[in-house]
């Protein structure tokens, strides 16, 4: 598109398309950048939003009995037979 505006005489001279394609340029890298930062909120949030749920997962694992309720259960086990 500029190429085309280059040739249909939209630019009246070389520094008027030098500091518009200056400019194109300045802009372009402008929106990368921001680009970047919403990409790194994003990932924020997706961690931030991850951790309740590892929690809760947390929770949900069975609680394993203690050596000496173990040692209970055994000895109640050998009186029955």
């Amino acid at each position: 598109m500029l190429y085309m505006k280059a040739k249909g005489n939209v630019y009246r001279s070389k520094r008027v398309l030098i500091e518009a394609i200056n400019k194109m340029l300045v802009d372009q890298a402008k929106a990368a950048a921001k680009k970047a930062v919403v990409a790194d909120q994003a990932a924020a949030k997706k961690a931030v939003e991850k951790k309740p749920v590892e929690k809760k997962v947390a929770e949900k694992k069975p609680v394993e009995k203690k050596p000496v309720e173990k040692k209970a259960a055994e000895k109640k086990a050998a009186e029955k037979k």
